[in-house]
């Protein structure tokens, strides 16, 4: 007999980059036996490490007393996406295109730059990792890039905050003498953009005041953009 025993494994269905591991557990009975042995830490136990190179369907016998019953669970292994190339145009590094991404400047990790695009202010040894839809990541191999001493290269030094560091509130300005189309973004340290804004056609001066208070402490950059280039600002809130 084999309906007293309800059979449960989790995570079902599970799903891991090729090279990880992802923990199986099996409740509902006393003890449990698992197949194939391929890519299994061990064939007895309620949980057992799985890390296939393969998408596998493992089945667990669940047994208490004199009832048994079984239950399968498939683990989907995902590649991991292609290292992502570096390209710089100016002082701008811009990775292929990713569903995340966390820049390097010699190994160590920079702070809210978490966009497609990081724009340099130093020369330096870069890198980038990416993390695809499924959560799998690569990082590219170290890029040395030159900084050309200009920083800011659509506003030619007038992009300001004042003041900075701040407490969330502050005033942003900037001027630009070429007509053309603008996006300003603002993001938080996980990327989200928290205000954006078209200027379409924009030259000339454009000051803006900004009240960051509601969204807390931390670090934020600025990004204004044209079809062309960027100039990024970071802006501490304590």
């Amino acid at each position: 007999m084999a309906t007293s025993i309800n059979l449960v494994i989790t995570p079902s269905p599970a799903s891991i980059c090729i090279g990880s591991s992802v923990n199986l557990t099996a409740t509902g009975a006393t003890t449990y036996t698992w197949s194939p042995a391929t890519g299994l830490s061990a064939t007895t136990g309620s949980v057992v490490s799985a890390n296939p190179t393969s998408t596998t369907t493992s089945t667990v016998t669940g047994a208490s007393g004199s009832c048994s019953t079984t239950s399968t669970v498939t683990v989907t292994v995902n590649p991991l996406p292609a290292a992502p190339v570096i390209s710089q145009s100016v002082n701008v590094l811009t990775s292929t295109p990713a569903l995340t991404y966390q820049w390097y400047l010699n190994s160590s990790p920079i702070p809210g730059a978490t966009s497609q695009s990081y724009t340099i202010s130093q020369t330096g040894t870069y890198e980038v990792c990416i993390t695809d839809a499924n959560g799998c990541s690569a990082c590219s191999g170290p890029y040395n890039a030159i900084f050309t001493g200009m920083e800011d290269p659509l506003t030619q030094g007038t992009f300001t905050i004042y003041p900075n560091p701040n407490n969330g509130q502050f005033t942003l300005s900037f001027e630009l003498g070429t007509e053309d189309n603008y996006m300003l973004e603002l993001t938080d340290a996980l990327g989200q953009v928290v205000y954006s804004e078209s200027l379409p056609g924009f030259s000339g001066k454009y000051t803006r005041y900004f009240d960051l208070t509601q969204y807390g402490s931390g670090v934020y950059m600025i990004t204004l953009r044209n079809t062309k280039d960027q100039s990024v600002k970071k802006v501490i809130v304590w």
